[in-house]
């Protein structure tokens, strides 16, 4: 475990934007970040490349109804895309055009999404992703 990239990371996820609907906090980025915790703990993703599909999607749903079970579940394509402004996430597109943020464009002109490189090898030690989970988790969810 590298503690001074795991300091950099908590810090980096605790200044994570957050959306607003009508006075309300969402919390759609770190649920999305912790349901992708939880597939590469599961080895669901194996690569440094998050695929926008239905397993994702699912996880990301049983995910914000644990943690968020009174609230209506935000559209992934949300925190999918919006995580992009937080520095650490990046869309690799098929092809560089106008983006129209909805689901449909999402799955037709994604290749893929990725973690910087330095974030994944962090995410690849149990401890290092369960340090980051906890940040999050203290820092927004409860």
């Amino acid at each position: 475990m590298n503690n001074l990239k795991l300091q950099y990371y908590c810090y980096v996820f605790m200044q994570m934007k957050r959306g607003n609907s009508r006075g309300r906090i969402i919390n759609a980025k770190p649920i999305f970040l912790l349901s992708l915790f939880d597939l590469i703990e599961k080895k669901e993703i194996i690569d440094n490349k998050v695929f926008y599909t239905e397993q994702v999607e699912e996880c990301y749903k049983h995910c914000y109804n644990t943690y968020e079970p009174a609230m209506e579940v935000t559209p992934l394509y949300k925190p999918f895309y919006h995580l992009i402004s937080d520095g650490f996430w990046h869309i690799e597109w098929k092809v560089q055009s106008e983006v129209k943020i909805s689901a449909k464009y999402l799955k037709e002109n994604v290749k893929y999404a990725r973690f910087d490189n330095a974030l994944w090898d962090l995410l690849q030690d149990s401890e290092s992703r369960q340090a980051l989970r906890e940040v999050i988790i203290k820092h927004f969810l409860t």
